[in-house]
Order: structure tokens, then sequence, then C-alpha cells
């Protein structure tokens, strides 16, 4: 049988969750408008980044 490990966020860790839920709640809402920020940008800089 191979070794097996078990990984756990510590209290630190998990005390990260709440934050990030709502980061990633904000980015998933937001993700039009960021679009269509960047495509503007593009627009008036001559095309993404290379």
């Amino acid at each position: 049988m191979p070794p097996k490990v078990e990984y756990e966020l510590t209290d630190l860790g998990r005390s990260l969750i709440t934050p990030l839920t709502l980061l990633a709640d904000w980015a998933f809402e937001n993700r039009p408008t960021m679009e269509q920020a960047r495509l503007a940008y593009d627009k008036e800089h001559g095309g993404p980044a290379k």
C-alpha cells in the first residue's frame, strides 16, 4: 500500500475562505465590465500586449 498523506487547512488558512469567496464572487459578477474595459483599452492602445 502506498503512503498516504492528508492535508488540512490551518485556522489561518480557513480564515481566508470568506474573503477569497467574496473576491471570486466579485470577479464573476464584474467579468463582463472588466472584459469591456480591456477591449476598450486594447482598441485605444493598439491591441493586447504581447
